[in-house]
This record gives structure tokens, C-alpha cells and sequence, in this order.
């Protein structure tokens, strides 16, 4: 429906937007509000809280399918090392990869029982899908250092065919993980 044109002093209006998802982006999208007090107009651009990893969707991967894309060439790579805030839970930990952003959590692939591995591709407008060139994806590996002193010291590594997906990736997880600051953009 098409916002309204006017409203009662104090009232509100509901505006739904829906996005489609056509290419990775490295800023948060702008949406500009036309506003009028019948005397002046005023425009106002507010950034929606959206990167563009809301867009994943999980991709399973057999073990030598998950290595053969990780070592492909042409893919970007992000990585950085930090310590879990709390006490490293495994369960937790596979819960936001899976439900949290939408990725397929790999059993069985990494050699060390105490990594993750995880997929994912982005739900491009196209409908591309890997493993069409067209489509976007990424690869996750966390690697997990139990005995690390003073806390459990992880190292997060994202492969993708888009570096703003892979440093979103990894800046949402990292902060998520070590409880540091929020990753969006100012």
C-alpha cells in the first residue's frame, strides 16, 4: 500500500519494505523519508540495520566438496583471531551459525572435533545458485584453541566470492563471539 499523505498530530504509520537482494553491499541501505509541517519539507535518510549476510542460505557440503571450493581460486578471505567472552559452548556456537545466519553446519569434514565448519550461499535476486558463477557464496571455519590460557582463543577464517561478505561475516561474529562492539558501519 502507498504511505499516507498525512497524519493526525502524534499519529503513526506503519511502512513495510520489502528487499530483494541483487548484489552484495558494503553499507548499510538508505531509505529517504519526504516530510512536511505544511510550512517546510524536510528529507531524512535513515540506514536500516541490514547487512548483506541477512541474505544467506544454508549450502550443504560433502567433505571433499567443502575443500575443493575453499581452495578455489579467486575467492576472498577474511580472518581474525579473538577470545570467546565466556566459556566456549559448542552447542551454542553451532545454534547461531545454523539458525542465527542461516548457514549449513558441516559434521564430520574438519579433521579436529572441536572445529566448525559451515556454508552458505546468498539468495541473489537471479536466483543463481551455487555452483553457478553467478551465485555468491561463502565458507566458514572456526578454529578452537581449548587450551589457550586465560580463555578459549578462537580463529574465525570466512572464503567467499565477495570480500564485503566475508569481512561482514567475520566482524558479526567476532564481535558476537568476543562481545565487543556492534559492526555496522557509521
Amino acid at each position: 500500500a502507498a504511505a499516507p499523505t498525512a497524519l493526525a498530530p502524534r499519529g503513526q504509520a506503519l511502512q513495510m519494505i520489502q528487499m530483494e537482494f541483487c548484489a552484495p553491499f558494503a553499507q548499510p541501505p538508505v531509505v529517504a523519508v519526504a516530510v512536511s509541517d505544511g510550512a517546510s519539507n524536510r528529507l531524512m535518510r535513515i540506514r536500516l540495520p541490514m547487512l548483506a549476510i541477512r541474505f544467506l542460505q544454508p549450502w550443504t557440503l560433502a567433505a571433499d566438496e567443502y575443500f575443493r571450493y575453499w581452495r578455489a581460486a579467486g575467492l576472498s578471505e577474511k580472518q581474525t583471531s579473538f577470545k570467546f567472552s565466556a566459556s566456549y559452548d559448542a552447542a551454542s556456537v553451532r545454534r547461531l551459525l545454523s539458525e542465527g545466519l542461516k548457514l549449513a553446519v558441516l559434521d564430520n569434514v574438519d579433521p579436529i572435533a572441536s572445529n566448525s565448519v559451515a556454508a552458505g550461499f546468498l539468495a541473489l535476486k537471479s536466483g543463481a545458485a551455487p555452483p553457478s558463477d553467478a551465485s555468491g557464496f561463502c565458507l566458514l571455519r572456526l578454529e578452537v584453541n581449548l587450551n589457550a590460557p586465560n580463555g578459549t582463543a578462537a580463529r574465525l577464517t570466512v572464503r567467499s566470492k565477495s570480500m564485503v561478505v566475508a569481512d561482514g561475516l567475520v566482524k558479526v561474529l567476532a564481535a558476537t563471539w568476543a562481545n565487543t562492539a556492534a559492526p555496522f558501519p557509521s
